[in-house]
Order: C-alpha cells, then structure tokens, then sequence
C-alpha cells in the first residue's frame, strides 16, 4: 500500500480522538482510548471471516467438556488468538441503550483469547469504559472505527462489480500506522519516542524475505513488563530488555551484527520456549527515526543485499544498507564495495550506514549507534 494511502488512514484515526473524545479527555489522554480502539479493530476484523468457525467449535468443546480449548479454538480461528464472544463490533453499533451496549462490549473483550487480554490489561482499557458509556460515547467511537471509507482489515473491500473499493492492510502496513499514531501521541505529549512504551520498542516481524534462523536475544515473558503483542505472529511490538537482566550481555549481541537476518526472539512461557524472528533491520530504522521510503532487496551471485532509503526529520537522505557478512575475508569486503558501487546504492545519501565493518567509501558502521540507542536510559 502507498505511503499516502496509510498517511490517509492514520489521519483518519487521529481525527476520531477530536471528534468523539474532545470533551471527556484532556489531548494527552486521547491515546489511552485510540491506540488500544486501533488494535482492537485490527484484531476484530482479522477475525471477523472466521467468527462462526470459532462459536461452533466452541459449543462442541463444551458439550464434550473439553477444558483445554486454547489450540482448537486457534485452529478454528485460523489464526494465534480468537474471540468466543458471540459478538463482533459490528453486532455492537445496534445497542439501544448505553447500559446494554457497555454490558455486551465489555462481554465482547472478555471472549478474547488470554494473549490478547495481555494486550487490553496492558493498555488499561477497560479502565475507560465507564467514561465512555456514560458520556454516550462508546457508540460512537465504534461507529467511528468501523466507518466504510476506511478498511483496517487484511481483506479487500470489495465493489459490486468485484473491483478493490479499499484494499486490505497486511500486517506491516497495519503496524506503520499504529507506530505512526504513537509517534504523534507522543510528540503531542512532548515525549520522545520511547518514553511513553519503556524501556524500549523492539519491532519483531516476520516478512516473506526473512529467513527464520538462530538466537542471539532472550526475553523472559513471565516477569517484569508482559510482551505487547499485537497483529499477531507476524507483527509484534514487544516490550524488550527485561529489567532484571539488564546486565546481561547475551541479551543482544550488536557489536558484530554479522547475521542480520538471522535473530530471534526466543520467549519463555508456560515452560515453553518459542522462537520470534526478529527484523532488526527494521527495528534500526525505527530507532534511528528513519522516514523509510523504500526497501529493496538485491542479489550478487546468491549474496543478498537488503537497502532501506528515507530521511531523518532534519531533511538528511539516509542510506541503509544490510548484508550477512559472517566468515568475510578482505576479497568479499572488496566485492562487497564493487557491488554497492555498481549499483550505485548508496548513491545521493548524506548519511550511509553498514552493518559490520566495510571498504563503501563514506559508509559508517552502525553496531555502535545500535547499541547505543537501544540500551539508551537502562542502566549497566
């Protein structure tokens, strides 16, 4: 999806605190309601094909009187969480009252599977919802997020004739909005981005280019500040660095990112561990403040190149450039050089950034300001 299609979407959202919440909550609150009604929406539309799916293998678990129900209710959902209430927001807009409406939505946030009551609890919504219903505004803050002119759903919308009317948001595209969103919240607030989701925002996706692959990164769920997952497995922002192993230098090992496409998040649950790949490519971006514009993945001789292009908010072209450069001799360093000179992929930056070391004339190694800028405000 276009950058103005999303710029569109985001503005939308953004417009909803001004018009529903202007006189219940001072400007600053405003993100207590509208980043957690995102998700929610997002979630609630992911799973709207498969609703019935989940209701019917729901009475069949408790007619058998089955209690584990967690892996057949994903199953039947198609996707890591699901909902057992019987309604959707949709079902919501016809309440006739305030006092049903607020009865049947908190119902509606209580059928969420327990992953994404983690993300409700984390956001403390439910704390709102007095306010809302008695201000008579739930209602129209859910008539709001599910207005025809914007689909925050994976599927198309569909015209009569069968053309796209709004195309669907994959997760990445869903996940630039509501990091866009907490960008401004945040900047409404004065806060610097980081301050308000601490200690820091790791950005965790799975893309179609990414292979899955080894550890380097460790997070302990079970204490400290719970993951806040969203969009599910293929979109997270995780809360990282567990505070209580701050110290601990396995944590993140940046001083040599020789395999960028290669980390994981390795999460500790319920004496499981489960393996999260980690887009640290992305998540550089993200602390660098890069306005990505594009990406593109190159190829020499079976050697991937992956360059991110966008711009810092001072106005300076940035270049961003990744490989895997595990086992390189000075010769792959020199053909390395040859390549991105060929290809003229640093070509009009102000600023080149490598990962690892190389022979780019003007190109700067980026482990140090990763590091430097992730661990930024936690202590040794």
């Amino acid at each position: 999806m276009e950058n103005g299609q999303l710029t569109w979407i985001t503005n939308f959202i953004w417009g909803i605190a001004d018009d529903v919440l202007r006189d219940l909550y001072v400007r600053g609150k405003y993100r207590d309601v509208i980043l957690p009604m995102t998700v929610i929406r997002r979630l609630d539309a992911v799973l709207e094909p498969t609703k019935q799916a989940v209701l019917d293998m729901k009475a069949s678990l408790d007619k058998a009187g089955i209690t584990n129900q967690d892996a057949a209710l994903r199953q039947a959902a198609g996707q890591a969480f699901y909902n057992t209430s019987k309604f959707t927001l949709r079902d919501l807009k016809a309440r006739a009252s305030r006092q049903q409406l607020e009865a049947d939505f908190r119902s509606y946030l209580d059928g969420f599977s327990p992953n994404v009551q983690e993300i409700i609890d984390n956001f403390e919504f439910r704390n709102q919802i007095p306010r809302l219903a008695k201000a008579d505004a739930l209602g129209t803050l859910i008539e709001k997020f599910l207005d025809p002119s914007i689909n925050l759903s994976p599927y198309p919308v569909l015209n009569s004739d069968g053309t796209v009317r709004l195309p669907g948001l994959d997760n990445h595209a869903m996940g630039t909005i509501f990091e866009e969103l907490v960008r401004r919240f945040n900047e409404e607030n004065n806060e610097e981005a980081g301050e308000h989701w601490t200690p820091r925002i790791v950005k965790v996706i799975r893309l179609e280019s990414y292979e899955d692959a080894l550890n380097n990164l460790t997070f302990d769920e079970t204490g400290g500040q719970q993951a806040l997952k969203l969009f599910g497995e293929e979109y997270l922002l995780s809360y990282m660095l567990k505070w209580e192993t701050r110290k601990s230098a396995t944590l993140l090992n940046v001083e040599k990112l020789q395999s960028p496409f290669s980390y994981q998040l390795h999460i500790h649950r319920d004496g499981e561990t489960r393996a999260r790949s980690v887009d640290l490519p992305e998540t550089f971006a993200y602390l660098l403040g890069l306005d990505v514009q594009t990406r593109r993945v190159y190829d020499d001789s079976g050697r991937r190149y992956l360059l991110y292009r966008g711009t810092l908010r001072n106005g300076r072209a940035v270049a961003v450039l990744w490989r895997e450069t595990q086992g390189w001799t000075a010769k792959d360093y020199r053909r390395d050089a040859a390549f991105v000179a060929e290809h003229n992929l640093a070509a009009g930056a102000d600023e080149v950034w490598v990962n690892g070391d190389s022979l780019i004339p003007g190109a700067r190694s980026l482990d140090p300001i990763f590091k430097e800028r992730m661990f930024a405000g936690v202590e040794a």
